[in-house]
């Protein structure tokens, strides 16, 4: 039994998906925060947009380059499927 191929992956797709973590885990520390009594000695409002611009900026990053380091250990696309396109990317079916 061979193993399944690896498929390419989208970086922009995950790199969104790692932005929605990002803020996923800023809003449960900021909720931790709030229900522990924290106090913050910064404005509240800037205390929230940095840390969800940072939050959400570094989940981003963190999946957009863990998926180029995927892609990058795989093999080149094969150029196969694109010599059956039509002319406007359709395919050809005759």
């Amino acid at each position: 039994m061979t193993p399944a191929p690896r498929r390419r992956v989208d970086p922009v797709a995950l790199a969104f998906c790692g932005g929605l973590t990002g803020l996923l885990l800023f809003v449960a520390y900021d909720t931790w925060m709030i229900s522990e009594g924290l106090a913050m000695d910064a404005d509240p409002f800037m205390h929230f947009i940095t840390g969800a611009a940072t939050c959400i900026g570094g989940g981003a990053l963190l999946f957009a380059v863990g998926t180029v380091l995927w892609n990058r250990g795989l093999p080149p696309a094969s150029h196969d499927d694109d010599e059956r396109d039509g002319p406007n990317g359709n395919r050809d079916i005759s």
